[in-house]
């Protein structure tokens, strides 16, 4: 067995090995989501069979994490919460009590909270959501509206308008010196 003392030893090694078999160390990082959420529609899961479908205007944030990206892959994924406030259309078939109260268009403000994973490639949004809606403490007791804090469960799609750009390597070093 050959000992080396404390001796300090150089290489050259040229640029093209160096660039050839070297590799960039990065870190993979997730980041931060925030933007405006809507369900153009909601299916109301019923344990008796008979879900409700219904479209109506709703409107809030969505706030969620943004999973690492690889390089090999096109997409993102995302975990998204969602907090809204919907317009929603109480009829005589959906509340259990002072349905004489009702007119034909009954719209009533609620709280909705959702949750649900979410994919984009080139900008493009699209995600599975559940959720669940709270009528006001008053209009609750008032109606007994039957889907209140009920699940149900929706669609999103959407288009980023504020989206991350990844720098190339070539772009990152050009135009440093300018000045």
């Amino acid at each position: 067995m050959k000992a080396y003392n404390d001796a300090t030893r150089y290489f050259k090694v040229s640029m093209a090995d160096i660039n050839m078999y070297a590799s960039n160390n990065t870190r993979l990082t997730g980041s931060l989501a925030f933007g405006l959420i809507n369900f153009p529609f909601k299916y109301r899961i019923r344990s008796h069979g008979d879900g409700d479908f219904a479209g109506a205007f709703n409107f809030g944030a969505g706030l969620g994490y943004t999973f690492p990206k690889r390089k090999y892959r096109n997409a993102t994924f995302s975990m998204i919460t969602g907090y809204s406030i919907s317009n929603t259309i109480l009829d005589k078939s959906a509340v259990r009590r002072n349905e004489g109260d009702l007119v034909e268009t009954n719209n009533y403000s609620a709280f909705s909270i959702s949750i649900g994973p979410m994919v984009e490639n080139n900008r493009v949004q699209a995600g599975l959501f559940f959720g669940t809606d709270l009528l006001s403490k008053i209009n609750q007791e008032r109606f007994g509206w039957k889907h209140q804090g009920k699940p149900w469960i929706s669609i999103g799609i959407g288009y980023s308008i504020f989206s991350k750009q990844e720098a190339t390597a070539e772009g990152s070093n050009k135009d440093v010196n300018k000045n």
